[in-house]
């Protein structure tokens, strides 16, 4: 009953406390947890990108830095520009990159408290923002340096902006809102695929009152240039190597890497489970319940006898656009083949703030208000307790029958990390705990033992060419350790068996014409422990390179025991 006699006051304050709670928690979680461990095989390659960033600041100030963060890249700039310039304050701590999207975390949660204020409904900007914050995958992801967490911020601040503009009757925030949609692209490649479904949901929630229609059309025109000019900074040298990247992951030869090829309602319901798997059993049901709720009012309403009235109100409520978006967006996920790395992260803060306004709109009863605020904050402590510190009791994972779904997820204080590290069997001490100390160093060690004995056989190219597929020793753990040690970038190809297929003749032409054309260096490594699938036959490899001229010269060990072969061919 203490929610019944809280003043409105109060409640920001308890919010604006728990929030800077939340903040020391996440910075003592990256800093005991991420510091001087592994990294996945995309932070890796965004990170080795930050590095890159810095060193060219030191090297040659903002101008080179601008041409780094410039340089040709299928990857999104955004992140690893802002982490070089972290760096630049307190040298290239890798575990502090992950800070930046920490901060996009925390833009994130106060974008949408703006957002559900709008709604004008008591307790819903404070419950919204707090089951925001608690939502395991945006807490996950705000402890990896991954682009999904700046993307959403990007994403929901571009909401915000527009819901700010009046039905762009307002100038600044409209074009803000033009601003933000323009940095998407810039902060994640695959938010483009959102762009026309806000474009639509802006369209729809501009042009719905009658008065000065045109001339607030014409301010939503200056901020889709606006929007263009911004994502054009960087896309302008980079779109083509964009393109070729979204239609080969997104909808190409690729995609089958990344999730089944369904027919669009079998990958409607395979989305649905990905909401589930990703923010666990209570945010799920949340969702689920509130999504529920307003389908129900809306048909509700369109139903009733004043339905023209409602519909031209609807429209141009701040209802409006979150919804559209939402919607259009979630088909677009659908529409895919590659279900990707959190690509549904920039859809959760406007759908969890249309489940809570929902839930809050079924009943105007102030008791009810008090129990749904009640319900939702325990679920959110629920959710976000086992993330406190992965070294808990209550961290461990747990799991609960779900009607319709079977056994699943409740809570789970594993990281992204930790899940990765389980998952490959880099982890076998304790998996989804922290991996130990040793065993990371060993790993890294494997790195820097590579990158020392293919530097001298390395040649005028600086190519290596890597004939497996290996969770975190890959291109990208030694392009980092490369750049770690601010030397020349090497030029590394990593085998695609979707792309040679499992065949002498196809190993051939990748070591002939393909990426590995240039190289003059090689590393084989038989066995599938801790690799990505699809395996690659390593016996087919090993005789194409021998076919090319490779010869072995000198054998490394991983950590868990496989054997390494350096290659080497004249260049």
């Amino acid at each position: 009953m203490i929610a019944a006699t809280m003043p409105k006051n109060l409640l920001k304050t308890v919010l604006l406390l728990f929030l800077i709670i939340y903040i020391s928690i996440n910075l003592r979680w990256i800093f005991v947890y991420r510091n001087e461990g592994l990294f996945d095989i995309d932070e890796s390659a965004y990170l080795m990108m930050a590095v890159k960033n810095y060193y060219s600041y030191v090297q040659g100030g903002l101008r080179l830095w601008l041409s780094s963060v410039e340089a040709p890249n299928a990857a999104s700039p955004l992140t690893s520009a802002l982490a070089s310039l972290l760096f630049i304050f307190t040298g290239p701590r890798l575990a502090f990159g992950i800070y930046v999207p920490l901060l996009a975390c925390l833009a994130t949660v106060v974008a949408i408290y703006y957002i559900a204020k709008q709604s004008s409904i008591q307790r819903v900007p404070e419950i919204s923002a707090l089951v925001v914050a608690t939502t395991p995958l945006l807490v996950n992801y705000s402890r990896s340096f991954h682009f999904a967490i700046p993307a959403t911020a990007c994403t929901t601040l571009a909401l915000l902006c527009l819901i700010r503009s009046q039905q762009a009757k307002r100038w600044p925030w409209i074009i803000a809102f033009g601003f933000f949609v323009g940095l998407m692209p810039l902060a994640r490649t695959m938010t483009i695929a959102f762009i026309p479904c806000l474009g639509l949901a802006a369209f729809v929630y501009v042009a719905a009152p009658p008065g000065e229609r045109l001339a607030r059309i014409g301010r939503l025109v200056m901020a889709g240039a606006v929007a263009f000019a911004t994502a054009l900074t960087w896309l302008f040298l980079n779109g083509k190597y964009v393109a070729e990247y979204l239609f080969n992951f997104g909808y190409g030869a690729r995609a089958a890497e990344f999730g089944p090829k369904l027919s669009f309602i079998h990958s409607v319901i395979y989305m649905i489970q990905i909401f589930l798997d990703q923010v666990y059993a209570p945010h799920f049901i949340v969702i689920s319940i509130g999504i529920t709720i307003s389908i129900l009012l809306f048909f509700k309403n369109l139903l009733c006898s004043d339905r023209n009235e409602w519909l031209l109100k609807y429209a141009s409520s701040p209802i409006t656009p979150i919804s559209i978006f939402v919607i259009f967006s979630f088909l677009i996920l659908s529409s895919s083949q590659n279900k990707g790395t959190a690509f549904i992260a920039p859809l959760l803060p406007p759908t969890i703030f249309l489940s809570t306004w929902a839930i809050f709109r079924l009943s105007p009863n102030r008791l009810y208000g008090i129990a749904v605020a009640s319900a939702l904050t325990f679920i959110s402590m629920y959710a976000f307790i086992p993330m406190v510190d992965l070294n808990s009791e209550t961290s461990n994972r747990t799991t609960h029958w779900l009607p319709f779904y079977g056994k699943v997820v409740y809570s789970d204080g594993s990281g992204t990390m930790q899940g990765y590290e389980a998952a490959f069997g880099i982890n076998t001490t304790e998996p989804g705990k922290a991996l130990p100390p040793e065993m990371a160093e060993a790993w890294n060690q494997i790195n820097q033992d590579t990158l020392d004995a293919i530097t001298p056989l390395m040649g005028a190219t600086r190519t290596v060419a890597f004939g497996f597929r290996n969770a975190v020793y890959n291109v990208n753990t030694l392009g980092l350790t490369n750049s770690l040690r601010g030397q020349a970038p090497l030029n590394l190809s990593q085998i695609e068996p979707l792309i040679t297929g499992e065949s002498a003749e196809g190993y051939l032409a990748w070591f002939v014409s393909g990426p590995a054309g240039r190289a003059c260096v090689l590393l084989s490594s038989p066995g599938e422990k801790g690799e990505f699938p699809p395996y690659v036959n390593t016996a087919l490899v090993e005789f194409a390179a021998k076919q090319t001229g490779f010869v072995a010269a000198q054998t490394l060990s991983m950590p868990n025991g496989r054997a390494v072969t350096i290659w080497k061919r004249p260049c």
